[in-house]
């Protein structure tokens, strides 16, 4: 008869744990949308900050990053399943996705896929885990800072290693 009151404490704590994180539904298909902002990035003793225009289109999109006086920086550019990145006088670089890709040009691990979801202020699919101002997901914090009409138009992206800092001057759906 002791398994029974381990059994009742062993139910309760997976309903806690259980209620400590969420999973996000599956989306219906994504909406085409466009945003036009600035990034800055941060990672280790490296910086950066970029204009930004991203378009989407159900599954493919069109990033690309600007630097001062507007001068093209980089395209990444998905296209059915391949990923590609451009840099004016540098030859394209492709793979499966924009997560891969990055990291193997730059050395930094940013989460394009997610990102997609997470500017337009809702989780990606899976588990995430909700904090008083964004949420927690695949090891990033997700804070919203600003938003217009429901779209985020300031937010941080960051993990102890990288901060992201995304400012949206313009959405248009």
């Amino acid at each position: 008869m002791r398994s029974a009151p381990n059994l009742t404490l062993s139910c309760f704590l997976v309903l806690v744990l259980a209620g400590c994180t969420t999973i996000a539904p599956t989306p219906s298909p994504d909406p085409d949308w466009y945003l036009n902002g600035r990034l800055a990035v941060i990672a280790g003793d490296r910086r950066g900050s970029f204009g930004l225009d991203w378009a989407q289109f159900e599954r493919d999109y069109t990033i690309d990053l600007y630097g001062p006086l507007g001068l093209g920086v980089a395209r990444v550019e998905r296209v059915g399943g391949t990923v590609t990145l451009k840099v004016p006088g540098e030859p394209e670089v492709s793979a499966r996705n924009a997560d891969d890709l990055l990291v193997s040009v730059t050395g930094l691990a940013i989460p394009v896929t997610p990102l997609r979801y997470w500017v337009r202020g809702e989780p990606a699919p899976g588990r995430f885990v909700p904090t008083e101002n964004g949420f927690r997901q695949g090891g990033w914090t997700i804070e919203y800072l600003s938003r217009d009409d429901g779209l985020p138009t300031r937010m941080t992206v960051s993990r102890p290693e990288a901060r992201m800092t995304l400012v949206v001057r313009r959405w248009e759906a």
